[in-house]
């Protein structure tokens, strides 16, 4: 089992709304907390049911 990581918990936490936010909000938030973070983040709005093409745009602007 990884050991807790308060820092990771979160961004998860907010890295929806940060995803949602913007494209610079996205491209920041891959930045600062990596590929792993970010597609945790994106398969947990894929799951809550966000807009299709919003997902997809999300996924573009990330390289996913």
């Amino acid at each position: 089992m990884a050991p807790f990581d308060p820092i990771r918990l979160a961004a998860l936490l907010r890295g929806g709304a940060e995803l949602l936010e913007s494209r610079e909000a996205r491209l920041a938030f891959k930045a600062r907390f990596g590929e792993a973070t970010t597609r945790t983040v994106f398969q947990l709005l894929e799951k809550r049911g966000v807009n299709p093409e919003l997902l997809e745009l999300i996924r573009r602007d990330l390289g996913l």
